[in-house]
């Protein structure tokens, strides 16, 4: 009987033959999906004949707790974009929303049984990333593949162990700015981002696992947690006129930083109207929007 703690996940460049890199996650991975229906055949007693496998698709969900360094690669692969760097001095590069397919291969092994299957070509559907005070930084990457292999053997392959930068928490998030303003003395309980992909699976007649996965539109969304205040009440107002506004979120580990910055969001959110004993907070719905350079999210990080 396999053991949970036994699975490792790792990456390397998809088509890549080099050395894998172990992840870090808290639950789930990559996954097979059967898609399966029943015969609709009728030969008079009532019974099915058959269950027919239409298709096998690769996918699945990784969860994990966000460390810096840790999951970089897959942030790429999240903005369809390579890491430009900025500022090789000092380390600094920026993440853009793009056009390119970030590609890597991903192996699942359940170790104590020597069972492998890596999944080819796998790239991110959709991150999640969520933020809450008190708690630990988590985050979500579905996958989405192509085809994959069954009966992998790695016995010659080289495995580099997972990253050991420190797990990033409530309190490891900076001042956050509101259209350019710091919101010092006003509380943020929460914040999350998603940036859908919108990957569609492309089927061809002779194969059960996708032949490509095409890429859609890009839909940066999320939520921000904040205390109802004068201002804040005022910033609600003018979001029923529709107006825009501006977000920056910095957070870092006191090595490694950084810094998200939403430069055109519209948001929405209800009146918050609690029960007794209970904290006056908005959760207010944001969409990333293109500004005039064309940009919908920056992430700036700064390494040691």
């Amino acid at each position: 009987m396999s053991e949970s703690n036994r699975i490792r996940v790792a990456y390397r460049p998809a088509g890549g033959v080099g050395n894998w890199q172990v992840m870090r996650r808290t639950s789930g991975g990559p996954a097979l999906t059967m898609n399966t229906e029943n015969s609709n055949e009728v030969i008079g007693d009532r019974l099915v004949s058959d269950l027919i496998l239409q298709s096998a698709e690769t996918g699945g969900s990784l969860e994990f707790e966000f460390s810096a360094t840790s999951f970089d690669d897959w942030l790429s692969s999240a903005f369809c974009k390579a890491w430009s760097v900025d500022d090789p001095s000092v380390g600094t590069d920026t993440l853009l929303i793009g056009v390119d397919d970030i590609l890597y291969d991903v192996l699942l092994s359940y170790q104590d049984i020597d069972r492998h299957i890596k999944f080819n070509s796998m790239r991110v559907g959709q991150l999640d990333l969520n933020v809450e005070a008190g708690a630990t930084m988590t985050g979500t990457i579905a996958f989405a593949g192509t085809d994959y292999d069954a009966e992998y053997d790695p016995s010659g392959d080289t495995f580099d162990a997972a990253t050991t930068t420190r797990v990033l928490r409530g309190v490891d998030v900076g001042t956050i700015s509101l259209d350019g303003t710091p919101m010092t003395g006003t509380c943020i309980p929460s914040l999350s981002l998603s940036l859908n992909n919108n990957y569609q699976a492309g089927f061809c007649l002779g194969s059960l696992s996708p032949g490509k996965q095409v890429k859609g539109t890009a839909e940066p969304t999320g939520t921000l947690g904040i205390s109802m205040t004068a201002d804040t009440y005022d910033t609600w107002v003018e979001l029923i006129a529709q107006s825009e506004l501006s977000l920056a979120f910095p957070f870092g580990d006191g090595t490694n930083s950084y810094t998200l910055t939403i430069p055109r969001l519209k948001a929405n959110g209800d009146l918050p109207v609690p029960g007794a004993n209970e904290i006056v907070n908005w959760e207010w719905n944001y969409t990333a929007l293109r500004d005039e350079n064309g940009i919908a999210l920056q992430l700036t990080r700064t390494t040691a």
